[in-house]
């Protein structure tokens, strides 16, 4: 999985300023998904409840984590899906 924090380590982790957009775009396509990608990942099964996803989350201080059935991946969950389901859809 590649994350935005993934990202941001790969450019701003060589300490480059922010504004130098071209090197980091230089860094950005000399770099490939492996070599950035998050390896270590916490997943849940599909019949895990969200209570339980969120705990996992904020254990690990992620922002999402892959769903899987039998090893097969069949989504995400995130922070945004949990808070949806405690507000509802009228919030």
């Amino acid at each position: 999985m590649i994350t935005h924090t993934d990202l941001m380590r790969v450019t701003y982790g060589a300490h480059i300023a922010e504004a130098d957009f071209e090197v980091n775009d230089l860094i950005l396509e000399s770099t490939t998904v492996e070599e950035s990608m998050s390896k270590d990942l916490r997943t849940v099964e599909t019949g895990v409840d969200l209570k339980e996803a969120a705990r996992i989350m904020r254990k690990y201080k992620v922002g999402c984590v892959p769903v899987v059935d039998g090893g097969s991946l069949r989504g995400l969950i995130t922070t945004t899906d949990i808070l949806s389901a405690y507000i509802g859809t009228d919030a």
